[in-house]
């Protein structure tokens, strides 16, 4: 098997994402699911055969890295101390781990380092005593997906993936291990909250704390093989999003984010009432977290970790009901090298040099851009006003106080003693 040349890099979520540093063991997945991002969105997907990532190209970057050594503004985020997500594009735990093993030298690689990892896997491999081993001695927050959809629903839309108990399963033994544990419900069905619900006590009985919550993005590209799949299983569910308002985003039709709060509040409040931590997973809701971490509430898991805060996100998750560009401290973490060369799958690890002006312009235009371009007027509660900050941008205004961290903790560590270091 041929390595895996792109095998980390800065997500085009930065603008909006806490931790965009990606790290991939694989080119590809096999597991089939219909609504795959990665594939719908185009992502690194070729007809090349599936490729490996060589671990001893991450250990000789760490150690590098570790001296001082930064030539690209991952080298800078690795230096940083900014979570890497290992499965960011496709599932680490996939069946070419039985043979191949290389997430679990890539486990052992980032746990000599005691290097801030977020696991994301739908896979059961990871509670095999070898990998349970590692994970006892690193720095790891592992989160296991599902699709939350009645089950006979959700085993049609992702083949090849465990079954959901056999991932209960594992995740129980995980937590026997002590490992902190969080799940994905990527995605929620339209119209499949009720079964979400039902959900819940199954994952906090398997050990979970956190849990985050995506509606289905409906991928534009109709002709996909993936896409096709998706209508067949879910005949007519386009049609209702375009009844219920659905706009274009990007490659993919996204619910409105009135309809989703709305739906949400239920499983909101059913996760809270079971202890468990709710995260929105849905961008124009990323502000309303309690936590400083995106949708994962990495900061609450993860030792000696820092999060990418140059970013719009940061920017309205002020206290400030008044969200503008300028209020971000100026003494503010980037990267001394460009990160606009991670920004399309076409220059991706291209290495740059400093360019943090060609970066803030970058997010300005984000921050200007219209509601179907994911500017500050999608995000739920937000509205532009009429007043502009010193660089001409408009100033945003939230309807209500974004949620601070001493809600969420209270939350979370209700039974037990709140950690010396959060």
């Amino acid at each position: 098997m041929a390595h895996y040349k792109h095998y980390i890099g800065v997500t085009s979520q930065a603008a909006f994402c806490s931790v965009p540093l990606r790290l991939d063991s694989y080119s590809d997945c096999q597991y089939g699911c219909s609504f795959c991002f990665a594939k719908s969105r185009g992502g690194n997907r070729s007809s090349s055969p599936n490729a490996a990532t060589n671990p001893k190209a991450l250990s000789d970057r760490l150690e590098r890295v570790s001296k001082g050594d930064c030539r690209s503004a991952v080298d800078d985020m690795l230096e940083r101390r900014i979570p890497v997500q290992l499965g960011g594009m496709t599932d680490p735990f996939s069946p070419w781990e039985e043979r191949q093993q290389t997430t679990l030298k890539l486990l052992q690689i980032l746990a000599d380092h005691d290097y801030p990892t977020l696991i994301s896997t739908k896979g059961t491999l990871i509670s095999e005593p070898n990998y349970r081993a590692v994970l006892r001695k690193g720095n790891f927050y592992v989160r296991f997906s599902f699709t939350a959809a009645d089950p006979l629903l959700a085993a049609r839309l992702e083949p090849g993936v465990p079954s959901r108990e056999r991932r209960l399963q594992a995740m129980a033994t995980l937590a026997g291990d002590g490992a902190s544990l969080g799940v994905r419900f990527q995605p929620l069905i339209l119209g499949h909250e009720d079964p979400a619900v039902q959900l819940l006590p199954e994952i906090k009985a398997a050990g979970a704390k956190h849990v985050a919550v995506e509606y289905l993005k409906w991928p534009m590209e109709q002709s996909q093989h993936h896409s096709v799949l998706l209508s067949r299983h879910l005949p007519g569910h386009l049609d209702s999003y375009i009844g219920l308002g659905a706009r274009r985003v990007g490659r993919e039709y996204v619910l409105p984010a009135e309809l989703k709060v709305g739906r949400l509040s239920y499983l909101k409040r059913c996760a809270e009432e079971l202890g468990l931590l709710f995260g929105y997973a849905e961008n124009d809701l990323l502000h309303l977290n309690g936590f400083n971490s995106c949708c994962n509430a990495a900061d609450l898991f993860l030792r000696d970790a820092h999060f990418f805060d140059d970013n719009i996100l940061a920017r309205l998750k002020t206290a400030s009901t008044r969200k503008s560009f300028d209020s971000v401290r100026p003494d503010v973490w980037r990267p001394k090298h460009d990160l606009l060369v991670y920004m399309n799958s076409h220059s991706r690890n291209s290495e740059g040099p400093p360019n943090t002006n060609a970066w803030l312009s970058y997010l300005a235009a984000k921050w200007a851009a219209p509601p179907w371009r994911g500017g500050p007027s999608s995000f739920y509660g937000l509205r532009e006003t009429e007043e502009r900050d010193a660089g001409g941008l408009s100033i945003f205004e939230a309807s209500t106080d974004i949620p601070q961290d001493v809600a969420t903790r209270s939350i979370l560590f209700a039974e037990t003693e709140e950690p010396a270091d959060l």
